[in-house]
């Protein structure tokens, strides 16, 4: 990182009109925990390019300011960059096995390995949790914001369905109700849960489980990082759990993935619906 800060330092001289320019040492002081110098250039970045898709955000997010989400322009572009290395970065880097737990603390829970008639994929990147709960389903949908991560996943050949868009609005459009629900490390970038929590409980089968991670607020409800990604208190998860008519039959804290050689604690959390609930 600080040679990255070094040689980018030396681009924004050379062509000082470049907003990338300015994201980019934005996220390397970021990525130093020099929060000060990074809202100074998501600020330069921003007034360079009114409308560019993360400036305002991360700016937001380098300031501790409070957004209910992140712009999705802004996720499908992060995402779409980071397509190629992602699943290798996610893995052997940061350590990330989210998807291998959530399928482990499943079956035990469950204690069955009876087919699920339909399942999706909230937020399938390129597909880590497809390949996990592919033996599960009879029926598997994957969705993600991200074309180009869509892209990759279709190469595992895990979905029988897969679709490029917000999962709640293509949660909302669809017909199918799904007995399970994965959404693996999706959440860090919503703030405010309950459209998500209600779009899912909109297209829940009776006693339907709903199994995600997100990374872990002490206290509050939810609050925006200096990393640009959310984190969500147990009390919030539990408070939307039971106000959508899911029962909490696991939230614990567990490591979830590295930053700087650290490790960010985050949530698993896995919910059923209440039987009979409305």
């Amino acid at each position: 990182h600080e040679e990255a800060v070094s040689i980018l330092q030396r681009a924004r001289e050379l062509n000082p009109q470049d907003p990338e320019t300015h994201m980019n040492l934005g996220r390397e002081f970021q990525s130093l925990g020099r929060h000060e110098e990074a809202a100074q250039c998501y600020r330069r970045a921003a007034e360079l390019a009114p409308d560019h898709p993360s400036a305002a955000f991360m700016l937001a997010s380098a300031r501790g300011e409070r957004l209910e989400k992140a712009p999705l322009t802004h996720v499908q572009r992060l995402f779409d960059h980071y397509s190629e290395r992602f699943e290798k970065h996610l893995t052997a880097s940061l350590g990330y096995s989210m998807p291998h737990r959530l399928r482990v603390e499943f079956d035990h829970i469950r204690g069955s390995t009876e087919p699920i008639e339909h399942a999706i994929d909230l937020g399938c990147g390129t597909g880590l949790a497809g390949v996990e709960f592919r033996p599960l389903a009879r029926h598997l949908t994957g969705v993600d914001l991200s074309p180009r991560m869509v892209e990759k996943a279709r190469e595992k050949k895990v979905y029988d369905e897969l679709a490029a868009g917000d999962i709640i609005a293509l949660l909302k459009e669809a017909s199918t109700t799904y007995a399970l629900f994965v959404c693996a490390d999706v959440m860090p970038y919503i703030g405010d849960l309950a459209e998500l929590f209600g779009a899912v409980r909109a297209r829940a089968a009776p006693d339907a489980w709903f199994l995600f991670s997100t990374e872990l607020a002490p206290e509050g409800d939810f609050r925006l990082q200096p990393t640009g990604r959310y984190a969500h208190s147990e009390t919030y998860l539990r408070k939307l759990a039971a106000a959508h008519g899911f029962t909490v039959v696991e939230c614990r804290t567990e490591p979830l993935r590295k930053h700087q050689e650290e490790w960010i604690m985050g949530s698993l959390v896995v919910l059923r619906l209440r039987s009979g609930a409305m």
